[in-house]
């Protein structure tokens, strides 16, 4: 009997609470002889968030220690080290794992969402990102449009 009011239970959480998935984030430690914008731009563009910035006295030298989102982390040696010219050596080290507050199957509902966000909500869901992303590499199943608006696709044939 007790059985079946746990599996009712989770049943109920699995039904009625907005799924959230987590993402693992990886310590990134960067000595660099360049200025830091460089380094800055590189870690804004892939979502990471700096700690701290150190000049090391008397050589000349940048410590930057930042966290990234692992699943942003490939190719990010290769991209810095490309936008550094070289002069940057990142070392990544697993952190933590920090929830997503986004549903990743959210779309707008009610009117006053559809006022605020529009029909297709404009802003990127970075958890849905996420997930398609991994699904894709999996090779399962991803909900993607080929065609948003079929009737406004442009044919090949010329009218004459």
């Amino acid at each position: 009997m007790g059985l079946k009011w746990v599996f009712c239970g989770c049943l109920v959480k699995w039904v009625f609470v907005a799924p959230r998935t987590k993402r693992p984030k990886a310590l990134e430690k960067l000595r660099s002889m360049i200025d830091e914008g460089k380094l800055y731009a590189v870690i804004g563009r892939r979502h990471g968030r700096i700690q701290s910035a150190d000049l090391i006295e008397g050589s000349g030298q940048f410590d930057v220690t930042a966290v990234i989102p692992v699943i942003e982390s490939f190719n990010f040696a290769t991209e810095i080290r490309k936008q550094t010219s070289g002069l940057a050596m990142p070392q990544l080290v697993f952190s933590h794992w920090e929830t997503v507050d986004i549903d990743p199957h959210w779309v707008p509902s009610t009117e006053e969402e559809y006022l605020q966000y529009g029909e297709k909500a404009d802003f990127t869901n970075v958890a849905r990102v996420y997930m398609d992303a991994i699904r894709e590499r999996k090779g399962l199943p991803v909900d993607k449009k080929l065609v948003e608006f079929a009737e406004k696709q442009r044919t090949l044939s010329k009218n004459k």
